[in-house]
């Protein structure tokens, strides 16, 4: 079979193989940066500041767009991949240097971690506006849902193993393994061949040209602008759900603390369940609508039914189903995007679609942290009143006709001069 054809070709799997080794490696540095510095310091202040650190970063995924635009998407990410191995390879050595300096270490890990973070918000937009180049549109649902279910796979994995590879090789192996993975994803995404661009390039303005630009592309696409508000927005509340979830567990559900790490397993097996379901859905049509639909009802407000629940188990239920629609909603979405946007402007529109899905999330977390010690760990109150908001918001969005079709309607590639 051709290459247009087939999903597995080489270029794809090339990509898709150094996906999984640095998603990887990613689960062994989180899970080691968080336990290492909670050791060291007994600070949840000191956790929260490395993690914002690294968040944060999701606020530079735009520029990622605009460099994805400008130059090659292939080298871009062989660039950031080695930027993000030797900086991270850096870490062991200064525990082997430093083994005692806590105190100069911390500062380190803060600023790496904001290194770290800051290549992979700009890594994402270029990986996902490159996919579209190596598969033919007829597949692009089934790579979407690949990459999808790899990364969510490995995560699932890591968080399975991390805290005994933790316990057993210690915090700078971990990072030194981190580093290595992303070495090893620079040179699987050295072979891929990256078809080229007939075309010729328009002269180029300056990057927040390119910018506005691609926020003014979005306005092509109808319905597309209002599900950039419904997202951030509901985005935003949802991240009162990681934030609650230790305090629901031993306040509210009176459970072990195992219950935490089924719970976390349970969003990942649901991730992965919703992602395979929608590479089943080639084709826009009434059934894949309304499913879509439907899952965006349940992810905005299931921080409601998680506050009526008593006990762990029915958590489990409501998280599994919640995460399910997370997981089929992300690749119906990745693919109705790629498909609509020209390649010229595939860079920054991705750009924009992951600061919306990712970057208020740091900033909800820090919220609605504040707002438990506000409300006296008051948490079913404040799950109940951000999934009522959710709610409000998703039943808003789906009340206009564009928004509703940008889901189920024409996938057809907009127009866009790009040298008007």
């Amino acid at each position: 079979m051709s290459k247009a054809a087939t999903l597995w070709n080489r270029d794809f799997f090339l990509l898709w193989q150094g996906s999984v080794v640095s998603s990887l490696g990613s689960q062994a540095y989180s899970i080691a940066l968080m336990l290492w510095a909670k050791q060291a310091t007994q600070s949840g202040t000191v956790v929260g500041a490395i993690l914002f650190a690294g968040g944060i970063t999701s606020l530079l995924m735009p520029f990622g767009g605009v460099l994805a635009d400008r130059y090659s998407r292939r080298r871009l990410l062989v660039q950031l991949d080695c930027l993000t191995g030797v900086s991270v390879l850096s870490l062991p050595l200064l525990f082997l240097a430093l083994p005692e300096r806590s105190g100069f270490l911390i500062p380190a890990m803060l600023m790496m971690n904001f290194v770290r973070g800051a290549c992979m918000a700009l890594f994402h937009p270029v990986a996902s506006s490159l996919v579209p180049d190596l598969v033919d549109d007829s597949v692009l649902h089934r790579a979407n849902s690949a990459l999808q279910s790899a990364f969510r796979i490995t995560s699932l994995f890591g968080q399975s193993v991390g805290g005994i590879l933790f316990r057993l090789l210690g915090a700078p192996l971990l990072f030194l393994i981190d580093g290595a993975s992303f070495l090893l994803s620079a040179l699987s995404e050295w072979f891929i061949h990256e078809p080229h661009d007939p075309r010729p390039r328009p002269a180029r303005a300056g990057i927040l040209s390119d910018l506005k630009d691609g926020l003014r592309f979005t306005g092509r696409i109808p319905g597309f602008r209002i599900y950039l508000a419904e997202a951030s927005c509901v985005n935003f509340f949802m991240a009162s759900i990681p934030v609650g979830l230790p305090f629901l567990v031993e306040d509210v559900y009176h459970a072990s603390v195992d219950w935490y790490g089924y719970l976390l397993a349970a969003m990942g097996f649901g991730a992965i369940a919703g992602a395979l379901v929608a590479g089943r859905f080639p084709r826009p049509g009434a059934l894949r609508g309304a499913l879509h639909i439907f899952s965006l009802i349940v992810l905005s407000s299931c921080m409601l039914p998680l506050s009526l629940v008593r006990t762990p188990w029915g958590a489990l239920a409501v998280v599994t189903l919640c995460w399910g629609c997370v997981g089929f909603h992300q690749v119906i979405l990745s693919t109705l995007v790629q498909k609509r946007t020209p390649k010229s402007m595939r860079g920054r529109v991705s750009g924009l679609l992951a600061m919306i899905r990712f970057g208020l999330t740091p900033l909800g977390m820090a919220v609605f942290g504040a707002m438990i010690d506000l409300w006296g760990g008051r948490i079913v109150d404040i799950l109940f009143w951000t999934g009522v908001a959710g709610l409000a918001i998703i039943l808003w969005a789906t009340s206009y006709r564009d928004y509703r079709s940008f889901f189920t309607g024409d996938e057809a590639e907009v127009a866009w001069d790009e040298g008007r």
